[in-house]
């Protein structure tokens, strides 16, 4: 499965990188993973399904908005993860 990641992805990820002491290949490990997701709906830029990704790195929770087909995985943007959706993941471990 390929991962193709928007601008605005790749440079919120080396910020969040350097604050938080992540490694890009663990991040895409962790994409192709998938542990755990949540649907949010259809993205029509992309014509497939687009989740939202929770995964743990180094004791902080990044959030991964993403939209996937079979064979491609679209990183569109992520962030810090909230209280909520760390709820979720710890839920779903």
């Amino acid at each position: 499965m390929e991962i193709f990641w928007k601008e605005h992805a790749k440079e919120r990820f080396w910020e969040r990188a350097l604050l938080f002491d992540l490694n890009f290949a663990e991040a895409e490990l962790a994409l192709k993973k998938q542990k755990v997701k949540i649907f949010e709906g259809f993205d029509k830029k992309y014509k497939t399904n687009k989740y939202a990704f929770i995964e743990k790195f180094n004791n902080c929770f990044i959030t991964f908005m993403k939209a996937e087909s079979r064979k491609i995985i679209y990183v569109i943007t992520l962030w810090e993860s909230s209280e909520k959706e760390e709820k979720i993941w710890r839920k779903k471990q």
